[in-house]
């Protein structure tokens, strides 16, 4: 049976799992956290559970899925979906379930989907500090970092998600604001990584990049290891991250210093033809 949430709360209250497998969650997670503090309106979110299945939604963000693998049926979650305008073109979430409600949706509205990324969903507890550690040392961007960072933030975007539209300089002003990016130095800076969402007990890490003539030096792991141990120490159980699964030298990394992998999960868009 189709239940629909009115608080962020009550979801989280109703779905235990979702907190006890944070990383593997951490995308659903992350949305409820932003609707709970108010940097996303709960005028038009769209918060559901049905046989086993989580949706949350917010209009200019992904439809965030959590849950079975393969549910039953998906019927009523996704009726209760078209009601909506505008309606959700992009899903984020588990790949048998992302698959099947893209699928279902396919079927009874007709148009087509395109899996846009298949990524890796990573989770640290412990930093492996990388042997030996990179020349260098790690800070936080300031503001005089602004030019470098709305360039290596363009450049990432470009990489990782070229169909995202993104406010550049509205990104990085937030991300100095908040003190969100670390740069590893030396003599210049050489990689940057980044705190981008807070979940429950932990943080994910994201907008990591190092310019091609700086990379194969340790910049990135050491970045990133820094990064990570940093939000440890501040509180945070544990960190998450993603990564493209085509991207071998990237997931080989992130191995290395201490995060394993947890699930998978795919980025999918819906055209209507």
């Amino acid at each position: 049976m189709l239940t629909r949430y009115a608080t962020p709360d009550e979801l989280l209250d109703d779905h235990p799992w979702l907190a006890e497998h944070e990383a593997e969650n951490d995308s659903v997670i992350a949305q409820l956290l932003r609707l709970k503090d108010g940097r996303d309106t709960m005028e038009e979110a769209f918060l559901a559970s049905d046989d086993g299945v989580v949706a949350v939604w917010c209009p200019g963000r992904p439809l965030n899925l959590a849950g079975l693998e393969s549910p039953a049926s998906l019927g009523p979650l996704i009726d209760a979906l078209a009601e909506r305008a505008p309606l959700p073109l992009h899903l984020r979430g588990p790949v048998g379930l992302t698959q099947a409600l893209a699928g279902e949706w396919v079927r009874r509205n007709g148009g087509h989907s395109n899996v846009e990324m298949e990524q890796g969903v990573f989770e640290l507890r412990e930093v492996v500090w990388p042997q030996p550690i990179a020349a260098g040392s790690a800070r936080w961007a300031e503001e005089d970092d602004r030019s470098l960072l709305a360039e290596w933030l363009e450049r990432f975007r470009q990489i990782a998600a070229p169909r995202d539209r993104l406010d550049i300089d509205a990104h990085v002003t937030k991300l100095l604001a908040e003190r969100r990016v670390l740069l590893w130095i030396d003599e210049r800076p050489r990689s940057m990584a980044a705190r981008v969402s807070r979940l429950l007990s932990g943080e994910r890490v994201s907008l990591v990049y190092t310019p091609p003539e700086s990379r194969e030096r340790g910049y990135a792991a050491a970045c990133v290891a820094t990064l990570s141990q940093r939000i440890l120490d501040a509180g945070s159980r544990l960190c998450c991250l993603h990564t493209d699964l085509t991207n071998a030298t990237s997931n080989a990394l992130y191995e290395r210093i201490g995060y394993r992998r947890v699930g998978y999960q795919i980025a999918v868009s819906l055209y209507v033809d």
